[in-house]
């Protein structure tokens, strides 16, 4: 309770708490004991945070209700009304070769990564993790790193559904419609009175304005008439390639095994789900690294494992297509807003080859 800033309202709450608590503990024992530690961190991925004592399905009514995807032939058509210079990002549009990417790339390194935000009970991540991008967008091009506000954002875009969930591409629309942002410092976010906010900013200024966005590799295609979705395309190589050469990307994703993580690699083991209608939530990858060897856990079945070693972001030299490691290892390094208690002080690791939690099916790239 100390550790988290736990208060409940009474005794029978509290009680009610623990008992979540000691359930939500057993759980992830249980998976920590089966796959056991990685060899070389000898650390679980799976612990204890400040959502250990919600239930699943409540974590995922707080926390995992704001990915609204809208249907790509909508998105795509929007796209192609944009001029071909600011349509950039494409298939094979980056300037490395598949066996010459750098081994690894962290782009808080160059200091376009603002702090960890806290989206609280409020399914905004759409826009928090939009807003994000924009704000490495702009550093990238002008070497200003601006604190933006995303509340404008969640209250005003009606094509949206504010707490309620929403998609990034939107929130870029949205930036690019009305010349950028106000400040966070003038309008600050609070999950807890947001839809209260009705405050005039509007001679606040306005910063950030990006010039466009694109997909980092080919999205999954799920079409307005309900006929289904197309996610046969997607391409880890065209999505490294994009990152390493124009900076981080917005990616939407499935998440409900999230709420026990406590550190490393997340892998395909660990329950998350791949499909494009499962995605419940958006974060900001910020990087990648290639692990050398095989793997670094104690056997196949490890649900995760930290690299935290000088081995990291090693040249494997080779290739994955369709999202498909053929015979390179490595991590994408996500940026999460869940606070910097979550994981490792807010960030998580995903692994690569296997479309892991379906973190390539909606990989979008802004640039100012």
């Amino acid at each position: 309770m100390m550790l988290h800033n736990k208060a409940y309202h009474s005794e029978e709450e509290k009680q009610h708490r623990f008992s979540i608590w000691s359930q939500n503990h057993a759980r992830t024992a249980e998976k920590n004991r089966r796959h056991g530690p990685c060899t070389l961190t000898k650390q679980h991925v799976f612990g204890s945070n400040h959502f250990k004592d919600l239930a699943p399905e409540e974590f995922q009514a707080k926390f995992l209700t704001g990915y609204k995807g809208a249907f790509t032939d909508v998105l795509e058509d929007k796209r192609q009304e944009q001029p071909p210079d600011i349509r950039r990002l494409r298939k094979d549009s980056g300037i490395y070769d598949a066996d010459a990417f750098p081994n690894s790339v962290d782009w808080r390194d160059s200091g376009a990564i603002s702090d960890i935000r806290t989206q609280g009970e409020c399914g905004a991540c759409w826009a928090v993790t939009a807003v994000e991008e924009v704000e490495s967008a702009v550093f990238l091009s002008t070497g200003t790193l601006y604190a933006l506000s995303e509340s404008e954002i969640i209250v005003c875009d009606d094509s949206c559904e504010m707490c309620s969930g929403g998609w990034p591409q939107n929130a870029f629309e949205w930036v690019m419609d009305h010349g950028g942002l106000p400040l966070q410092s003038s309008f600050p976010y609070d999950a807890y009175t947001l839809i209260a906010l009705t405050a005039d900013y509007s001679n606040q200024g306005r910063y950030g304005n990006i010039r466009g966005y694109g997909y980092a590799t080919d999205r999954c295609l799920c079409y307005s008439d309900g006929s289904g979705c197309d996610c046969e395309d997607q391409d880890e190589d065209t999505a490294i390639n994009n990152i390493a050469t124009y900076g981080p990307s917005v990616v939407c994703l499935e998440a409900s095994t999230w709420q026990d993580y406590g550190g490393g690699i997340i892998t395909s083991d660990s329950g998350c789900a791949q499909t494009f209608l499962d995605m419940n939530h958006c974060v900001q990858v910020v990087g990648y690294a290639f692990t050398t060897g095989s793997s670094d856990c104690n056997d196949s079945n490890d649900e995760g494992c930290d690299s935290n070693d000088e081995n990291s972001g090693s040249d494997s030299g080779s290739n994955s297509g369709s999202g498909d490691s053929n015979g390179r290892e490595g991590y994408w390094i996500v940026r999460n807003q869940w606070g910097d208690s979550w994981g490792m002080n807010g960030y998580a690791y995903v692994s690569m080859g296997t479309n892991t939690c379906g973190i390539l099916n909606d990989m979008t790239i802004a640039y100012a």
